[in-house]
């Protein structure tokens, strides 16, 4: 991450999530966690995280997202997969990066139950990298 730069962290409150948030802020970076429970989101708060969402109270994700990440999202810390993946793809700023460290929405169900286009667990599997790209970011050569 860089100074000046939105990183979101899902599973923040986790052993990784958290350490990513720490460095992140580090960095300079504007930190926003994801997490399941109010204790969670305040010891987030504790580390230095300036933003936190809890995802199993919001009740629309997408929005909680979007207040949290004005200047949209630079770097994605993924942990999760699923719908809150689904959810920050929504705000990728150009050019924002996606290190996928988890998919524990997936760990327990069938891949008949994750529905959607879910890639992170072949992903970590493979230690794949995937990267986006338009034909403008190429018209200079």
């Amino acid at each position: 991450p860089k100074k000046g730069e939105t990183v979101v962290i899902s599973g923040a409150a986790g052993a990784v999530g958290s350490v990513v948030g720490q460095i992140a802020k580090i960095k300079g970076a504007h930190v926003v966690g994801i997490a399941g429970s109010d204790d969670k989101l305040a010891y987030l708060k504790e580390l230095g995280f300036d933003e936190t969402i809890n995802y199993k109270t919001t009740n629309d994700l997408d929005d909680a997202i979007a207040k949290a990440c004005p200047n949209g999202v630079d770097v994605y810390f993924d942990n999760v997969g699923g719908e809150i993946s689904d959810a920050v793809m929504n705000h990728l700023n150009r050019f924002a990066r996606i290190p996928v460290c988890g998919a524990i929405s997936s760990y327990n169900i069938s891949a008949s139950e994750d529905i959607g286009p879910r890639v992170q667990t072949k992903l970590i599997k493979t230690s794949a990298l995937m990267q986006g790209f338009i034909v403008a970011n190429y018209s200079d050569r």
